[in-house]
C-alpha cells in the first residue's frame, strides 16, 4: 500500500522466519539470517527516496515474466548444484534452510533467463552456485560461534516446514500467472487479509475474556451536577 507498509512487514515477515529458525535448533541460520536482513533493511531504506520514481518508472516498462522454459531451466541448474555439492559430501542435516535457499535461487536464474540476455545468465548462474557456496561456509562458520542444535531435532518439523516453502513457491507461481482466475483473486484476498486471523485472535481474546467498555454518561458525564431535560446542551458537557 505504501513504502512504509513495505518495510514494516517485510521486517515482520524475516522475524517469523528467525523464530522458525530457532525452534528447530538452526541458531546459526537465524544469526545469519540477522545479518542479512540487517544488510538489505540498510538497503531498502536508503533507497526509499528512490521507490517512487522507481514506480513511476515500472508502469511505463511492462516486465518480462519468466515462462515455464525458465522456470524449469533454472530447476535443473539449481539441482546439479546441489548435487556437486551432495557428490563432495556435502549434506545438510536439515533440508528445509537448503530449500528455501534453492526457491531463491531458482527466483533469480528464471528472472535473468527472461531478461534473454546470455551475459546476464551467466552471471545469474555464477551468483547462484557462489550463493550456495557462501550460506554453507557462513553457516558452518556461525555454528562455531553459537550454540549448537540438539542431534535429536525433528524430521517431521523439518519435512513440514520445507513443505510449506514449496506451498509458498507454488503459490506465488499461481498468483503471478492466473491472474484472472476467480479462484486466484479470492486466494489473493485471503492473503492479503493474514487470512484473518486477527479478526479471529480478537474474537476469541474477546470470548474469553470479555470486556465492557463504559457508557458515555458514566465516562463523561457528572450526574450529581447536570441534569438531563430538554434545554440540555453539547456545550455543558465540553464545560464540566
Amino acid at each position: 500500500i505504501s513504502i512504509k507498509v513495505r518495510l514494516a512487514w517485510s521486517t515482520v515477515a524475516q522475524m517469523g522466519l528467525m523464530l522458525m529458525e530457532c525452534a528447530l535448533g538452526l541458531y546459526e541460520v537465524a544469526l545469519l539470517h540477522l545479518v542479512s536482513h540487517s544488510c538489505y533493511k540498510a538497503h531498502a531504506f536508503l533507497l526509499s527516496g528512490e521507490a517512487v520514481n522507481s514506480y513511476l518508472r515500472k508502469k511505463f516498462v511492462q516486465p518480462q515474466r519468466p515462462l515455464l522454459i525458465h522456470w524449469l531451466l533454472a530447476s535443473v541448474c539449481v539441482g546439479a548444484v546441489a548435487l556437486i555439492m551432495g557428490a563432495f559430501g556435502w549434506a545438510p542435516a536439515m533440508i528445509s534452510p537448503w530449500i528455501l535457499v534453492a526457491i531463491a535461487s531458482i527466483f533469480l536464474l528464471a528472472s535473468h533467463f527472461s531478461a534473454g540476455s546470455k551475459f546476464i545468465s551467466l552471471q545469474a548462474v555464477i551468483v547462484a552456485f557462489f550463493g550456495f557456496l557462501a550460506y554453507g561456509a557462513f553457516s558452518f562458520g556461525l555454528g562455531k560461534l553459537v550454540l549448537q542444535a540438539p542431534t535429536d531435532f525433528s524430521h517431521i518439523a523439518d519435512a513440514w516446514v520445507s513443505g510449506l516453502f514449496i506451498a509458498l513457491f507454488c503459490s506465488y507461481l499461481l498468483l503471478q500467472n492466473a491472474t484472472q482466475s476467480g479462484k486466484t483473486r479470492a486466494w489473493f484476498i485471503a492473503l492479503n487479509a493474514g487470512f484473518y486471523l486477527d479478526e479471529w485472535a480478537t474474537r476469541f481474546t474477546l470470548r474469553v475474556w470479555p470486556m465492557t467498555l463504559p457508557s458515555f454518561e458514566t465516562k463523561h458525564l457528572n450526574r450529581d451536577k447536570i441534569s438531563f431535560n430538554k434545554n440540555f446542551s453539547p456545550s455543558a458537557i465540553i464545560k464540566e
